[in-house]
Parts: C-alpha cells; structure tokens; sequence
C-alpha cells in the first residue's frame, strides 16, 4: 500500500499516507517525542556512559507510529539517525560501525513502523465494528418504536417524522429526508413530512404538480420508478426547480415512490444532500426500508379511516 512506484499509483499511495492526519502536528509531535528521547539518554549518559543512543530513538519511532501516523515515524526515524549521528561524534565508533548501526536503526524502525500500522488497522476495524453493532442496536429499537406507532394508529406525521429522524440520524445528519403524500386527485403532492428541510422549501413544493420532468420526487410519482438526480443544477429534470433547491443549498436529490400493495403510488420519499452525490447501496437500502415502512403506515392509515367512515 505504501510502496513508492514510479506510475500514478505510487502517487496516489503516497498522497494516501501524507494524509493520514494533518502533517504540521503529526511532525510536531515526532520532533517533541524524538526531543524527550534525546533528554532521556543524556539521562542514561550520566549513569551508565558509552550507551549507544539508538535504541532510545527507536522508542521515539515507535510511540510517533503508533500515536500519530506513519509519516510521523518516518521523521521520527531520520530525526534519531541525526541525533544519534551528533552524539556519536567525538566517540570511538568507526564509520563502519556508525554505517553498520545506522543500518540496523532503519530497518528496526521500518518493522516497528508496519507493526504500529497494523495495530492502528485492527483498532479502528475493532472500532468500526463496534460502532456498527451499536448502530444496528438502535436501527432495531427505532424499528420496533415506528411499527409499535403504526400499529397503534399514531398520526401519520408522528411516524413520518420519527421514520425519518431515524435515517438522518444515522447519516449524522448529511442526508435531509422528506415525504411527500399524492393527493387524492392523483396530481399533487401535499406535505407528509420534512422536519429537516427548510419551511420556505415545504411551502414552496406544497402542492407541486406530479409530471415527465417535475424535479425527483414529482417524476418519481409520474414514472411510478425511482428517480437519482446528482446534480439538481444540471440536470434536466430539476429546470422548473433548480433555482429554489440551490436558494436552500440543495444539491442532490433521490426520489422514490412509495407504492400500496395494488401498486398505486401513495407517494413519494426523498433524501436530499447538499452537496453532489449519487446514491451507495447503503443509500439505496434505506430507501427501500423508509419506502416499505411509509407505506405500510399509510396502508394502515386509510384502512383505519375506512373503517371510521363504515362505523358512521
């Protein structure tokens, strides 16, 4: 990964490693490492003297990988080779030995620098994993929260808005999402929920009519398919929308119809970004999920008002 080739992808390898973190504090902190193990063997040179000053720089590598990145240990390493090479001077060591030590210093360094790397790697997958254990633990609890709501006949802004609190949540509030009913004349789209969105743009889209190039989720009902826009300021789709959508910083915008069990479009659901993106498979799973729950809960809705209706 890290190997330096003389193509393009050594550049990217290397341009890869230069940003693990920021470079001026990651060699920052490999000086002041490098400085306190130079203040500890000139501590070792009162008490024992004649020490060989490597293996105090070779702690310093160690603590500058494993603490801050590898680039971090590379200057580390070159700081203790010069170190090492002004405190050598003045001693009996020839210059084969100092060649002959400088050698061994580096390539303990090396080792020590790919074992730290590693030991970074299987943190942050222990790390990752964890953080995926606890996200699907609380995707479950807000699951059963939802379906409880739904089977308790909660209004369908109440389970709207905590459907979709759910997935921005989630998404650590990246994604904006929104849901749109198609009134009962099959033409607009009234306000479901899109406590996310500013209340200009709901005011805006309220009512909006469904049609072939009606924004994302105007064609997405028109299709009955779904609709990723990317680009909301070059595409096509968004010409009679764009304006208003850029005004509130939106950029991209997917849309998918939500479909009854006789596939009659119900209405539409919507994740919107502010900045240009396509959809990954993870996008593209929360969207079936939010789809199927939304329109269960609207299923659920009308039968409920159906049988109200029978009851008067």
């Amino acid at each position: 990964m890290w190997s330096v080739v003389r193509d393009k992808s050594g550049r990217r390898a290397f341009a890869a490693l230069l940003s693990e973190r920021p470079l001026a504090p990651a060699l920052i902190g490999a000086t002041l490492l490098v400085g306190l193990a130079a203040l500890i063997r000139y501590g070792f040179e009162f008490i024992a003297p004649g020490l060989p000053p490597y293996p105090t720089f070779l702690v310093a590598v160690l603590f500058a990988a494993l603490l801050l990145s590898t680039i971090a240990g590379l200057f580390a390493m070159l700081l203790g080779v010069a170190c090492s090479a002004w405190l050598l001077i003045g001693t009996q060591t020839t210059a084969a030995q100092f060649a002959a030590s400088t050698v061994l210093f580096v390539a303990a360094s090396l080792v020590l620098m790919w074992g730290a790397g590693q030991c970074r790697k299987l943190v942050n997958r222990a790390m990752s994993h964890q953080q995926l254990r606890d996200r699907n633990e609380r995707l479950l609890v807000n699951q059963n929260e939802i379906l409880a709501r739904i089977a308790a006949s909660a209004p369908l802004s109440e389970v709207f808005e905590k459907l979709i609190g759910t997935i921005e949540e989630f998404s650590d509030h990246a994604m904006l999402g929104s849901i749109l009913l198609l009134d009962r004349d099959g033409v607009h789209l009234r306000v479901g929920a899109a406590p996310s969105l500013p209340s200009a743009y709901n005011a805006a889209i309220e009512g909006a009519s469904i049609g072939p190039a009606a924004g994302s989720c105007g064609t997405a009902a028109y299709r009955k398919a779904p609709v990723f826009v990317t680009d909301i300021e070059h595409d096509p789709l968004w010409a009679g929308y764009k304006d208003l959508a850029l005004k509130h910083g939106l950029r991209a915008c997917w849309s998918t119809p939500i479909m009854s069990r006789s596939a009659r479009v119900l209405g539409t659901f919507a994740i919107y970004y502010r900045e240009k993106r396509s959809p990954s498979q993870d996008d593209l799973d929360i969207i079936a999920y939010v789809s199927r729950t939304a329109a269960l809960a609207i299923d659920r809705n009308q039968i409920e008002t159906q049988r109200e209706m029978l009851i008067k």
